[in-house]
């Protein structure tokens, strides 16, 4: 699957292609320049012969290392909370936490010419996390997305050793786009027919989710203003860093290939803070929540647009399997303050 839309050539092309702004701009910091992904002894040599869930997982987890290189944290910390009106809880567990920070990051990865899937389950639970007042203060909630370019995960890595696809990801990093949990919401919570950007599927055997097609994603990193009206935000509301990933970090003892790095951040984190509970009190129930849910509880039948109708199957994506209900791997992670 290629990218139809010709104006991104640094799809195709080198990775700054028509990106001068982003080729000019400073390397970004990177906390640990000689970051370590793990690779058991025997998956040297030995292909990986994994379902495709386990690989993915594994595709993930290097992009989390990566997360954590540039920017420091822990990984996978547990924040369980109590659900209004239950004696259950619920567990939250972002890919790296700054607990000194109180910020949690989300990381994705996304292959070329793919779409990036926001998961109903996911999203209710930072929705939780993001409003819980049983911790000190709400966490900044930001989202890491890389885009990369290795296609066919399974048919073309299932039978190679993992150190094979570490490598292919060290050399074939395209972009990073790092937002904060508002635009990750508003991605999810756009109509399909106002922008065409994004779209749902709700078919039953595999997780439901909303997602950001090919070119909105391209579009973040090419033209964010003009990505974020597109989603119903306010572009004045946020300000935009653009950086490169420097030529000096190393995975495993090899060279990263440079990339462009896009920061978006918020000007008035409390001002947005307050105008998301503002939004979502009276109509968004944070756990178990699908789109029946979401307009049952103000009376409304769900409009068709915003049910998939394409011919979308996620089974024929080209880099993974789609999330199985009882198979969901996270491939999340999120960024950072300007730095």
């Amino acid at each position: 699957m290629v990218d139809a839309d010709k104006r991104f050539k640094f799809i195709r092309g080198n990775v700054f292609d028509g990106l001068g702004d982003f080729l000019e701009s400073p390397v970004i910091p990177v906390k640990n320049k000689n970051i370590s992904y793990y690779i058991p002894p025997e998956q040297l040599v030995i292909p990986i012969i994994d379902k495709g869930s386990k690989l993915k997982a594994k595709l993930g987890r290097y992009f989390e290392v990566l997360s954590q290189g540039i920017y420091g944290g822990d990984s996978k910390e547990r924040y369980e909370l109590s659900e209004d009106d239950s004696d259950e809880n619920y567990v939250s567990e972002p890919d790296i936490t700054h607990a000194n920070r109180n910020l949690v990051r989300e990381v994705k990865a996304v292959c070329t010419g793919l779409d990036l899937k926001l998961l109903d389950n996911q999203i209710n639970k930072y929705i939780k996390l993001k409003l819980s007042e049983e911790l000190d203060g709400n966490p900044e909630i930001r989202f890491d997305v890389f885009r990369h370019k290795a296609k066919n995960l399974l048919s073309e890595y299932k039978l190679e050793a993992l150190e094979v696809l570490a490598d292919k990801l060290t050399k074939n990093v395209r972009f990073m786009v790092s937002f904060p949990f508002t635009v990750a919401y508003a991605i999810f919570m756009n109509k399909p027919g106002n922008s065409k950007l994004t779209s749902r599927y709700e078919g039953g055997y595999f997780a439901t989710l909303t997602r950001l097609n090919s070119s909105g994603l391209n579009g973040l990193l090419a033209s964010p203003e003009k990505t974020l009206r597109k989603l119903g935000l306010n572009d004045s509301d946020y300000f935009f860093i653009k950086g490169r990933f420097p030529n000096d970090v190393k995975v495993n003892n090899k060279f990263v290939n440079p990339f462009p790095v896009l920061k978006i951040y918020e000007r008035n984190p409390k001002k947005s803070l307050e105008l998301f509970k503002e939004k979502i009190k009276n109509i968004h129930q944070p756990v178990d929540y699908f789109w029946s849910d979401l307009f049952s509880s103000i009376g409304e039948e769900v409009p068709r647009e915003f049910i998939e109708e394409q011919d979308y199957d996620p089974r024929q994506d080209g880099c993974s399997d789609a999330e199985k209900l009882e198979d969901i791997v996270s491939i999340g992670l999120d960024g950072d303050v300007p730095f």
